[in-house]
């Protein structure tokens, strides 16, 4: 075990306990990990089956029931059904995650969000696009809880040190959907259980995992049974904080955080930029360019494997950094953020220029802007936790409700600009350039006025500290001479009634740290 002080701003330090990483190579932490990558990863495939099985839904050369949802003109309403729940439902499901920890909102979410899924066929052919468009309203409503308790569970699960890779995997979940999804989709329409087989395939899965999770699952690592003592010190003295759900949650002080509306506004614009991506892009090389990349498997695959590829390789060197003390967590976040944002921003600029005859070079640009999106898992994402691991949850839904609203604008805006004519290069610079200052724009906010510090409005006796005068807040503390950080390396104490108490305090200089 050990101490550090880490400059915190121009006027404080905040003192660590670092304890040693476990001797053994895996844990029960690593075993968290590995089921919440598999929860991102069947949570974002049952979004974008749909997407694949409503091809064959929509022919009737099948021997299953086919739909004409295009020709009613529906289609769209099917697609976007889910979100409709699930935006709208994006603070409950915070509120939700904070009163009642992770393990059952996960548990409820996965669980019933996959009852959804397998209930999709049934729904589609006995009720054709309205029951179809219910059961997904509700399957976006069940997992409106669903990221805010991945990343409360993060915040509670990932060591400081070792949270850029291990909150890398768990968010790769998300890239590696779509790039298993498609072509297990592509297999399963074909075989003798149809497109139903997608929906059975994936619901089944997902209700597996929820089975796993109710077993192994646990709301923080204090609980955990199988646990070591050593690996549970590690986890808790890395994050440095006391985990409870019976918090009241500081609404005032969460939404007048200037470093608050700062991710708000850097979430809007990622999910700006990234949906624009993912949903026009396709549309831009086939009629743009003429060339169907999703006929290609390999190429439609690529941005998405370099996208999990350099989330890995981000969070790695996002970790090796803050290990050797050679950047800050804030320095981290903003660096890796700004590769995440404006590299995409110029792969967007230099793609509206590009021409029929240059398809190769709009593969790689594509392929930039997607892969080095990856960015932001080592960027912004993490801010909720770094900043208040017990209101990760909260803050997550509100910054995940607005970006949601927010990337409607982004679409809306493309087919408004490119409906009457899908060839114009000139209409599609001006998505482009549109969508790269939303890049450009969001990540200077969040370098102007982001933060990755804990705020003093995380402490589970806020409410009552910051009634006492500024010498004895519990956020900033001025300490005497004479003063006691941790009692267990044998310092003497001063209003300190508990040793968890003491982590986390700052301090106005090194001179107040003392023996």
């Amino acid at each position: 075990m050990a101490t550090s002080v880490e400059e915190d701003d121009a006027n404080s330090y905040r003192v660590r306990v670092r304890h040693e990483a476990p001797k053994s190579w895996l844990g029960i932490r690593h075993l968290i990990v590995a089921l919440l990558f598999m929860a991102t990863f069947v949570g974002y495939a049952s979004r974008v089956i749909l997407s694949v099985a409503i091809v064959a839904m929509l022919k009737n050369d099948t021997e299953f029931p086919s739909f004409d949802w295009d020709k009613k003109e529906v289609e769209g309403l099917v697609l976007s059904s889910f979100f409709w729940g699930y935006a709208v439902f994006q603070i409950p499901g915070g509120m939700v995650v904070q009163s009642y920890g992770t393990k059952w909102p996960l548990f409820t979410s996965m669980g019933v969000s996959s009852i959804c899924v397998l209930l999709t066929p049934v729904a589609a052919i006995y009720g054709d696009w309205i029951a179809t468009c219910v059961i997904r309203t509700l399957q976006g409503v069940t997992q409106a809880a669903f990221f805010p308790g991945i990343q409360s569970a993060m915040a509670i699960w990932t060591p400081l040190e070792e949270r850029g890779r291990l909150a890398t995997i768990i968010l790769s979940g998300a890239q590696m959907a779509p790039i298993v999804a498609l072509p297990v989709g592509g297999f399963l329409i074909p075989s003798a259980g149809g497109w139903p087989s997608i929906f059975y395939v994936f619901g089944g899965v997902g209700v597996v995992w929820s089975m796993l999770w109710f077993f192994f699952g646990y709301n923080s690592p204090s609980e955990h049974p199988f646990m070591s003592k050593e690996e549970r010190l590690y986890i808790e003295h890395s994050i440095s904080n006391e985990f409870t759900t019976k918090l009241k949650t500081p609404w005032r002080e969460i939404l007048t955080s200037s470093a608050m509306w700062a991710l708000i506004v850097t979430h809007c614009a990622e999910n700006f930029g990234f949906w624009t991506l993912i949903a026009e892009i396709p549309t831009y090389f086939d009629a743009v360019l003429k060339f169907k990349i999703e006929d290609n498997g390999i190429l439609s695959a690529l941005p998405y494997l370099t996208m999990a590829g350099l989330s890995f390789a981000f969070g790695w060197m996002a970790d090796f950094a803050f290990e050797k003390n050679w950047l800050t967590v804030v320095a981290s976040r903003k660096i890796f953020n700004t590769l995440g944002f404006w590299i995409p921003a110029a792969a967007l600029v230099a793609l509206g220029f590009i021409t029929e005859n240059e398809k190769a070079i709009g593969v790689v640009l594509l392929v930039l802007a997607v892969g080095f999106n990856a960015g932001q898992y080592t960027g912004f994402f993490l801010v909720h936790m770094d900043m208040s691991p017990n209101f990760a949850s909260i803050m997550t839904g509100i910054t995940n409700f607005g970006a949601y609203v927010f990337s409607t604008f982004g679409t809306l805006l493309a087919d408004a600009l490119i409906r009457a004519d899908k060839t114009s290069t000139a209409k599609w610079q001006i998505v482009f350039f549109v969508t790269a200052a939303i890049f450009f724009f969001g990540n200077v906010v969040f370098i102007l006025f982001g933060r990755a510090d804990r705020q003093p409005w995380n402490e589970p006796d806020y409410e009552r500290q910051k009634k006492r005068d500024d010498d004895t807040k519990y956020s900033k503390v001025v300490f005497s001479s004479r003063t006691c950080l941790f009692p267990s390396l044998g310092y003497k104490t001063k209003e300190i009634p508990t040793y968890s108490e003491c982590r986390g305090y700052y301090v106005n200089s090194l001179s107040d740290i003392s023996r």
